[in-house]
C-alpha cells in the first residue's frame, strides 16, 4: 500500500510561510519560489520510493492497438523510476474532487502502477485538501502527495508547483473535473515516449466530434475568439491553448516551467509560447472532452484579463524575461 508523501505537511507549512512573497507579480520571484518549494517537498525521500530517469525498456504494449510503449511490467517496479506524474490543481473542488481522484487512482493502478499523483490545493476555503488526503489514503501502488497552502495564488502557480515537485520524466496536468477523461492520457504520453515531441497537449478544436457535452454557446464562441487572438498576438500555430490536459517531458521542459511568470488563466499560453520559442517540439492532439458545470471562469471579466495576460507575455518576451529559460532549454536539450 502506498503511503501519502510526508512532504504534504512540509509543503502546507512552507507554502503558508511564503504566501506573501509568492503572491507578488515580480517576474524574477516565480523561479526561485517554485524551485525552492519543490526542493522542500522532496528533501527527504520516503523509503522505497524510487527516483531517477525513465526506463523505456520496462514498458510494453498497451491493450489498445493504436497505443505503444506505456505500461510497466509489474516485476520491474522495484528496479525503475516513477513512470508518470499526474498533477491535479484544485481550488474549492471539495464536492467533485473525490470522484475524480478515485478515477485517476483506479486507472493508474491498472495501467501505470509505478506512477505518482500530486494534488495541489490552491488556497481553497472548503474541504478540498481534506478530501484529497482521505481519497488518497489507500492508493495502493500509486505514490501520492497533497500540497496545500493558505492563499489562492492562481491555477498557473499551482500547476507549475505540482510539475516542479513531480519526480517522473513525464508529467501531465489535468483539470480537477476531468473534463478530458483520464483514459485519454496515452494520447499525450505515447508521442513523448516515442520521441515525437517534448510537450503534448489536448485540443478540443482539432476534432469537435470528440466533444460530448458542449459549453454554453457564449462561452464556446468566446473561447474561439480568444484562441484566434492568441494566434494573431503570439504567432503560435495552434487552435486550442486552453484545454486543461497537457503533458511534458520534464528534462526538456523544466527550464520553461521554472521561468514562467503568469499565475492565472493565461499560464497555458505562456508555457506554450516560451516552449515554442525555445525550439521544443510541441504537438496538439485531439482529445475527448465534456463540459462540466462549476467552471470558475467568468466569460466577461476573465476574457479581458486573459487577453491582458497575453499582452503581458509579448511585453516580457521583448524585454528578455524568457531568455534565461530559453537558454536553459538549449543547454539541456540535445541537438
Amino acid at each position: 500500500m502506498a503511503e501519502p508523501s510526508r512532504a504534504a505537511d512540509r509543503a502546507a507549512h512552507y507554502g503558508s510561510d511564503q504566501n506573501e512573497r509568492a503572491g507578488n507579480n515580480d517576474e524574477s520571484s516565480g523561479h526561485n519560489y517554485l524551485t525552492d518549494l519543490s526542493r522542500c517537498l522532496f528533501e527527504q525521500e520516503p523509503k522505497g520510493h524510487a527516483t531517477g530517469d525513465i526506463n523505456i525498456s520496462a514498458f510494453f504494449l498497451q491493450k489498445q492497438p493504436d497505443s505503444r510503449l506505456w505500461y510497466i511490467r509489474p516485476q520491474e517496479l522495484n528496479k525503475m523510476a516513477l513512470s508518470l506524474s499526474i498533477v491535479v490543481p484544485a481550488y474549492n473542488e471539495g464536492p467533485r474532487l473525490g470522484k475524480s481522484l478515485r478515477a485517476i487512482v483506479k486507472y493508474l493502478n491498472e495501467y501505470a502502477p509505478a506512477s505518482e499523483l500530486i494534488v495541489v490545493d490552491d488556497g481553497s476555503t472548503d474541504d478540498t485538501a481534506a478530501t484529497a488526503r482521505a481519497e488518497l489514503s489507500d492508493s495502493r501502488n500509486v505514490h501520492t502527495s497533497v500540497i496545500s497552502y493558505q492563499s489562492n495564488l492562481g491555477k498557473g502557480r499551482a500547476v507549475r508547483l505540482g510539475l516542479l515537485a513531480s519526480r517522473s520524466e513525464i508529467a501531465l496536468f489535468t483539470d480537477a473535473d476531468l473534463s478530458t477523461p483520464i483514459t485519454e492520457t496515452p494520447k499525450l504520453v505515447d508521442p513523448i515516449l516515442g520521441g515525437e515531441c517534448d510537450l503534448a497537449f489536448g485540443s478540443r478544436a482539432l476534432d469537435r466530434s470528440l466533444i460530448g457535452v458542449h459549453q454554453p454557446w457564449r462561452r464556446e464562441q468566446g473561447g474561439r475568439v480568444f484562441n484566434l487572438a492568441v494566434r494573431l498576438a503570439t504567432g503560435l500555430p495552434f487552435w486550442d491553448t486552453q484545454c486543461g490536459f497537457k503533458a511534458f517531458r520534464m528534462s526538456a521542459c523544466r527550464p520553461i516551467i521554472e521561468g514562467a511568470t503568469i499565475d492565472r488563466f493565461g499560464f497555458d499560453v505562456e508555457l506554450l509560447y516560451v516552449a515554442y520559442r525555445a525550439g521544443l517540439r510541441l504537438k496538439e492532439i485531439p482529445v475527448r472532452w465534456d463540459h462540466a458545470e462549476g467552471s470558475k471562469v467568468n466569460v466577461a471579466s476573465d476574457s479581458v484579463k486573459m487577453l491582458s495576460e497575453v499582452g503581458r507575455i509579448r511585453q516580457q518576451a521583448r524585454r528578455g524575461v524568457y531568455d534565461r529559460a530559453i537558454k536553459g532549454v538549449h543547454d539541456t536539450t540535445p541537438r
